[in-house]
């Protein structure tokens, strides 16, 4: 098959001890007798030279060259997941990578048993709410409903340095438990359930810390503590990663963009597609409107406000 040809580093000159005369301009003076070209497409030399700085470099792709991964000039990563159609975007997160976060709300189309972004749904049942708001979702038209000890919401991340890892659901009841296993361990519940508070439509956040080292395998879930629990907005991810996750309507329209600590903004359209509320959801007022748009059309041509 033919190559696929993608963004793959980006480099900066930054001059060598015989090129740093500066022009007035600003810019490093050429010299092509001492400039030192971009070697990396040579097979006898495959660096550049120390004048080139790597800036960025795109580390995953998946198959329709989306970036899923990329670090900065310090190494640092940033991430993406993807729906299982690898359509939309999930989740993005700073200062972690790609195998260090997952997000799901059970929006997405299960293949097999999981959610894109390799979450499992565990032996929880798939729930699809007729409409927006309904009693049973956090956000969206999906959640998981679990009986009694049943395992929901399942993903197992891969440390790439010695630092906390993040865990938090929302739950429709406060008898729900967040649990792990460390490197194929035992099972272990979270000793510190650091929030166990009331949101939006009395739905509690289930919020927990682990400490974890370079390389271990972390796999984290939810449980039920009774018949007809209900789970939803799932997250894992380093808790020095600032994380973002998105829910999408029935018109693929941004619904709800939940935020670091898991709290949602949702977002409301008219029939014609146009934003007319806006929402956001804390602990201390639960869902309440922040601000609304409408259109107004005048009877003068080319004018509307």
């Amino acid at each position: 098959s033919d190559p696929v040809w993608r963004k793959h580093k980006a480099y900066t000159y930054t001059a060598n001890a015989l090129n740093t005369r500066v022009d007035a301009d600003g810019l490093v003076a050429f010299n092509p007798a001492t400039f030192d070209d971009f070697e990396s497409w040579k097979p006898t030399d495959p660096s550049p030279g120390e004048e080139w700085q790597k800036t960025s470099e795109i580390t995953l792709y998946d198959r329709y060259s989306h970036a899923l991964e990329a670090t900065d000039i310090n190494g640092h990563f940033a991430a993406t997941k993807m729906d299982s159609k690898q359509e939309k975007v999930l989740s993005t997160v700073a200062n972690a990578s790609y195998n260090e976060l997952a997000y799901s709300g059970a929006e997405d189309a299960l293949s097999g048993s999981y959610f894109g972004g390799s979450v499992s749904k565990g032996d929880a049942t798939h729930f699809t709410a007729p409409a927006l708001g309904h009693a049973s979702v956090h956000t969206g038209y999906s959640s998981l409903s679990a009986s009694s000890g049943t395992k929901a919401f399942s993903f197992e991340a891969t440390a790439t340095a010695d630092r906390k890892m993040k865990v938090s659901v929302w739950s429709n009841k406060n008898d729900g438990l967040l649990k792990f296993k460390k490197n194929g361990g035992a099972e272990t519940p979270f000793p510190n359930i650091v929030e166990r508070r009331t949101g939006a439509n009395g739905w509690y956040l289930l919020t927990a810390t682990v400490a974890v080292n370079d390389g271990d395998k972390l796999e984290a879930w939810c449980e039920s503590g009774s018949d007809g629990t209900y789970f939803d907005d799932f997250r894992v991810h380093p808790i020095d990663a600032p994380m973002t996750a998105y829910v999408y309507n029935e018109y693929d329209e941004l619904a709800f963009v939940l935020d670091n600590n898991n709290l949602f903004t949702e977002y409301e359209y008219d029939d014609m597609g146009r934003l007319a509320s806006t929402y956001r959801e804390s602990f201390k007022y639960g869902r309440k409107k922040v601000s609304s748009y409408s259109v107004h059309y005048s009877n003068e041509p080319n004018s509307n406000k």
